[in-house]
């Protein structure tokens, strides 16, 4: 309510950094175990490459230096690509807790990123379901 109140009143507002951010995401967030050991796996690179950026310098130059240094490394396109998918969910809820105004991953081109390879999948016996026989006549 603070916040609220300081930026009515043309105050600068508190600057978040992407660190703290990205802990008040992992904790509060709603997301099934296994998508929060991913996210937390990639938090881990991003804190150590962005952590220090408040929210608000966090602007497509800095993406654009971020995806550099991921690729320096030998990292694939597709890890690079959920960096970012990553980096967008704290953004989307650091708008909703009105610590950030906008997303800057939403206006950066991952056109230079490819795709992954599209996964193949085998149905188990139990998810297998043969249509009825029916009898001939």
């Amino acid at each position: 309510m603070e916040e609220h109140a300081q930026a009515a009143r043309g105050e600068a507002l508190p600057q978040h950094l992407l660190a703290e951010a990205l802990d008040h995401f992992l904790e509060g967030s709603s997301l099934k175990k296994g998508a929060i050991k991913g996210y937390r796996f990639n938090a881990r690179i991003i804190v150590r490459l962005l952590g220090h950026h408040s929210l608000h310098e966090i602007n497509r130059r800095v993406l654009a230096n971020f995806v550099a240094t991921r690729k320096r490394t030998g990292v694939a396109d597709v890890t690079i690509r959920r960096d970012l998918a990553v980096l967008s969910s704290v953004f989307t809820m650091a708008i909703c807790w009105g610590w950030a105004d906008t997303s800057p991953v939403t206006a950066f081109s991952k056109k230079t990123l490819k795709l992954g390879r599209p996964r193949t999948r085998f149905l188990a016996r139990d998810e297998l379901t043969l249509p009825p026989v029916c009898p001939r006549s």
